[in-house]
């Protein structure tokens, strides 16, 4: 009889190993909550190793803005994941990195463009409603749907 991958990864992994996978996603997922989005743009955690973060960065100046608030987010790590005991943070240039930055901004400057052209278009379309709450309830429907809309048209990209 075959078994199934995730009975297979359930044996693999006991609880306490599930409840470790699920703190380390949770914190590489929750960088940019820790350093804001700026910062996570041109940032990376690649480690968690010997109580220290492992982080690349895309360049140099990026590099020592990470340094400069390298308190601050200890603190943060030791608030949000005492659980991980983090003592230190290691920031290293990462070129290879820089790519991906780059394209990780474009699509996300992209995506702003986009988000701004239907924000006006749906405020042209209510612009007409008096009433606030009305208004609010239709804009939150109107952007709803070509979020959908646009993500309808991307499944077969």
């Amino acid at each position: 009889m075959m078994k199934k991958a995730g009975d297979i990864l359930k044996n693999l992994l006991d609880e306490k190993g599930r409840k470790e996978a699920h703190l380390y996603s949770s914190f590489f997922k929750g960088w940019e909550d820790i350093v804001g989005i700026s910062l996570a743009e041109h940032s990376q955690v690649y480690d968690v190793k010997n109580k220290s973060v492992l982080v690349d960065v895309d360049h140099p100046g990026w590099m020592q803005r990470l340094y400069f608030k390298k308190k601050f987010i200890l603190m943060r790590l030791k608030k949000l994941y005492p659980e991980l005991d983090i003592d230190d943070v290691k920031i290293r240039v990462n070129l290879n990195f820089s790519q991906y930055a780059k394209e990780k901004n474009d699509k996300i400057k992209d995506k702003a463009a986009t988000d701004n052209k239907h924000d006006a278009e749906v405020d042209s379309i209510i612009s007409g409603v008096e009433k606030d709450v009305l208004k609010k309830s239709l804009r939150d429907l109107f952007i709803s749907a070509l979020k959908r809309q646009k993500a309808g048209n991307t499944e077969g990209d």
